[in-house]
């Protein structure tokens, strides 16, 4: 038996484990019932189920894309329980995701044994677990595909990375928290303008399904733009700024405004300082930094953003941590800032939780843009530098 074949079966033995492990862990919550499971997932489930997996497609019984429902579709056409094949689905992109983790931190670091402690414990993250196996959510789906844009990012793969981009897109809105970050990489001519016709190709190729079976071409196309209009509240129980000056009693509508503004002058300020400062873009930790820094900044200031939405963030931490040594207070703030937001709704904890959270994320905010003005770079003269210096951490 060669050396190969024992170090190959050693791994494999390694990751059957902590799959198994993540599965006994999971096993409790597989059957607790959310509002939003009664609300949404069952009956558009059920809908699917009565319908037929195309037919069902040319009406509008969901608000959400179509590339998520016709990822659930094939469970519908088994007998088993919609509880648990709405949780299935995610929990299957939970290891998708872990493994995508483990992916990045070993090409940038080229250490097995530090991603596979990476890819443990994005399986066993807190806000992992609860999100897709005990709330049904979906969001280990998108963010999958999202770390796989920045492992293509890394490995200089552009149009793979906007392919991936587009499906991420057509899974959910929250894919824009790092678009940012392909601005900067278009300006600085690290990936090339032209691709982003990828987007718009994608999510066609995602909603041709639903055409075919007659729904309204222009339903689907306006489906994020009727999402973003469906919620009113300032914050969504998101552990953001909007949490800690709720008590100044301004309206909704001064703080939507003043939140959008903050917003893009945040997000304009950190162009200012990226361009100034000359990052290198060709380091795999910058990328995974600049897109950590964007996607705890926009939920964080932006109005009507929902606990959910620093998962993202959650794994870029974790993944940032193992690239970076010594970085381990970033995934400790913003995973318990993040957890602390989902106990008031899913378990009817107090609302201190989210005001404590949203503390904890603007400490992280403050302690990553500092981190991110602090990175400097010597100017790269050719392509053949550039691809060097593309896994340096």
């Amino acid at each position: 038996m060669s050396e190969k074949y024992k170090e190959n079966l050693k791994f494999i033995i390694l990751i059957s484990g902590i799959i198994l492990l993540s599965l006994i862990i999971r096993y409790p919550f597989l059957f607790y019932k959310t509002y939003d499971y009664h609300d949404y997932l069952e009956p558009w489930y059920r809908f699917i189920k009565n319908h037929g997996i195309f037919s069902a497609f040319q009406f509008e019984f969901s608000n959400y894309p179509p590339l998520y429902l016709h990822l659930l579709s094939p469970f519908t056409l088994t007998d088993l329980n919609p509880l648990l094949a709405v949780k299935l689905l995610s929990i299957i992109f939970d290891f998708i995701l872990a493994f995508s983790v483990y992916t990045i931190v070993y090409k940038i670091n080229n250490d097995k044994s530090t991603a596979l402690v990476s890819l443990l414990v994005v399986c066993m993250l807190p806000t992992v677990l609860l999100n897709g196996s005990l709330w049904g959510q979906c969001d280990s789906i998108f963010s999958a595909f999202l770390i796989m844009v920045l492992l293509f990012l890394i490995l200089e793969k552009e149009t793979m990375s906007f392919i991936f981009l587009g499906i991420a897109f057509s899974l959910k809105l929250q894919t824009v928290f790092i678009f940012p970050l392909f601005f900067v990489l278009i300006i600085c001519k690290k990936i090339s303008w032209k691709k982003i016709a990828y987007l718009p190709i994608i999510y066609h190729i995602t909603i041709l399904p639903s055409l075919l079976a007659g729904r309204s071409y222009s339903k689907l196309i306006m489906i994020y733009l009727e999402q973003s209009g469906k919620y009113k509240e300032i914050s969504l129980n998101a552990p953001n700024w909007y949490q800690l000056i709720e008590e100044i009693g301004l309206s909704k509508e001064i703080l939507y405004y003043a939140g959008l503004i903050i917003t893009i002058l945040v997000i304009i300020l950190s162009f200012l300082v990226i361009f100034k400062k000359n990052i290198n873009f060709w380091k795999g930790k910058n990328i995974i930094l600049s897109a950590l820094f964007f996607s705890v900044v926009i939920p964080f200031f932006l109005p009507r953003m929902h606990e959910r939405y620093f998962f993202l963030a959650d794994i870029l931490a974790v993944s940032y941590a193992f690239i970076v040594p010594g970085k381990y207070l970033y995934p400790v703030l913003i995973v318990t800032g993040s957890l602390a937001s989902y106990l008031p709704y899913l378990f009817g904890w107090s609302n201190l939780f989210v005001k404590f959270g949203a503390i904890l994320m603007f400490i992280s905010f403050i302690m990553i843009g500092y981190e991110l003005i602090k990175l400097t770079r010597k100017p790269i003269i050719n392509r053949d530098e550039q691809k060097k210096s593309t896994f340096n951490s």
